[in-house]
């Protein structure tokens, strides 16, 4: 009996309503506010730009020596003639504080910071000199009486020196965020850029032969241009006197972005690893261009002065 007054009950119900019911022409009478349109985003760089683009880049990620932050933060540091402003911790080897306050005389500290820093050491098995090692992680603003200042956040390990039974010398620095200084001395130098970076670089001379040995990824953003910002992923260049058939071509991807926010991916055809391969055709400084999937053609730097660099940190 039950069943029949559901069955009965069931055909007094109203038919469907006609039309489509296909979910596919539903979804076709939805309003369209939410759906980006636009057009598909066309590359404006020309092969030029982009060769000259990381050109530039490399001279900016050469310039990001660490030391200078960490002699900045140093001096800084000292301007404080108050044992309790900021307030000093000793964690394991670093020395900590997180506080916010301002000296007598008018230093002003907030914010944190976690360091540890030795210059001339020579580490208790002799197995390496270090004229530089030193670590600052730190998210702050400290102002000195003067009026100089420091802020940003970020992080900085580096670490330079040499083999204490040859001349060959080592260079390392990984860091990232961004850091702003001012006051004198600051023009012109990038802690008064307002550069941002997240890399790792190592760097290896070797005297005797001479030659060198450039291994990095990521890069650097801010920059000036139409190359706005850089990032390399597997990048690796060394001299052909220590054994490289092609000196004058890194190996990796270099990445780089436009006014736009489009990246352009450049493949390089270096060798890839110590005493690796190289095609002797394609060692001519160029590597491929894509964009988006598509391929462009070819771009070309000189890397000449990784190769031949000057200065920090030989």
């Amino acid at each position: 009996m039950v069943s029949f007054l559901l069955l009965a009950c069931a055909s007094d119900l109203p038919p469907p309503p006609t039309g489509s019911a296909d979910p596919a022409a539903v979804q076709d009478d939805l309003p369209g506010a939410y759906v980006h349109q636009g057009d598909e985003p066309q590359p404006v760089l020309t092969m030029a730009d982009i060769g000259d683009g990381i050109e530039h880049a490399l001279d900016e990620m050469l310039v990001l020596d660490q030391r200078d932050l960490h002699d900045v933060y140093n001096d800084l540091r000292n301007t404080s003639q108050d044992a309790d402003c900021p307030a000093y911790l000793d964690y394991d080897t670093s020395e900590y504080w997180y506080d916010t306050c301002t000296t007598a005389d008018g230093a002003y500290f907030a914010g944190y910071s976690s360091t540890y820093r030795y210059q001339d050491y020579t580490d208790p098995d002799n197995n390496y000199y270090y004229d530089e090692l030193a670590y600052l992680s730190a998210d702050f603003v400290i102002e000195s009486p003067g009026g100089e200042s420091l802020e940003g956040t970020g992080y900085s390990h580096t670490y330079e020196g040499q083999y204490p039974d040859s001349e060959n010398r080592f260079n390392y620095a990984r860091a990232w965020g961004r850091f702003h200084w001012e006051g004198p001395g600051s023009d012109g130098t990038w802690l008064s850029s307002g550069r941002s970076f997240d890399f790792a670089l190592s760097a290896y001379s070797y005297p005797t032969y001479p030659g060198v040995y450039v291994n990095h990824y990521g890069g650097v953003s801010g920059m000036d241009g139409p190359v706005n910002a850089y990032v390399a992923d597997g990048f690796m260049l060394y001299s052909e006197t220590l054994g490289s058939l092609c000196e004058i071509e890194p190996s990796g991807t270099i990445s780089v972005r436009d006014e736009d926010g489009n990246w352009y991916d450049v493949e390089f055809h270096g060798p890839s690893y110590w005493g690796g391969w190289a095609f002797e055709p394609e060692c001519d400084g160029c590597g491929d261009v894509w964009f988006r999937g598509t391929y462009l053609g070819q771009a070309c730097s000189d890397f000449s002065a990784l190769v031949d660099w000057h200065g920090r940190p030989w």
